[in-house]
């Protein structure tokens, strides 16, 4: 498999089955019905970023990675066949930021002592797990997605594979 075909598999990879999947674990562990001892930024944000995940989540698994994969296959025959990159940046750019500001909206409550040092156990059971999504969407989920924005920005550079027959096809050796 040509190099650069693999680290975009593997990247798409990593985002479907490993990142996506503990983040949306991490969205929905906690019921927020239940949840009374939330402040109401938090109880607004919740149902906000799990919305936005899903609309990110939905439009890169079935638009965006098949596309992507599609123009950097080693099978791609279709030289005709371009996503517009510099559209998909924006937009996954412009949904990221706004995970990122329900997150620290989040973030900002849970570091305020009254709500973190609460007696009440279902607070901190509340609280542990905003913490351990905050800590998962900066430690993993921003990484992950920063990685995959590289590889977007390498091939809006032009700078993909350039192993390619006239027919579009990838001509580098297979291992």
């Amino acid at each position: 498999m040509c190099f650069t075909t693999d680290k975009y598999q593997t990247t798409i990879q990593r985002l479907e089955t490993e990142i996506y999947p503990a983040l949306h674990e991490a969205l929905n562990d906690f019921d927020i019905n239940e949840a009374e001892p939330l402040s109401d930024l938090i109880k607004m944000s919740i149902p906000s970023l799990q919305k936005e995940f899903h609309s990110l989540e939905t439009y890169e698994t079935k638009l965006i990675f098949p596309a992507i994969l599609a123009l950097v296959n080693d099978s791609n025959t279709d030289k005709h066949f371009s996503p517009d990159i510099s559209g998909i940046i924006n937009l996954t750019q412009s949904k990221e930021d706004r995970l990122n500001n329900y997150i620290n909206q989040i973030a900002a409550i849970l570091d305020e002592a009254a709500f973190t040092r609460a007696d009440d156990a279902d607070t901190n059971l509340i609280a542990g797990k905003l913490q351990y999504l905050t800590e998962y969407f900066y430690n993993q989920f921003l990484p992950a997605k920063q990685v995959w924005k590289h590889l977007l920005s390498r091939l809006e550079a032009g700078n993909g594979c350039k192993n390619r027959t006239d027919e579009g096809a990838c001509n580098c050796k297979h291992n």
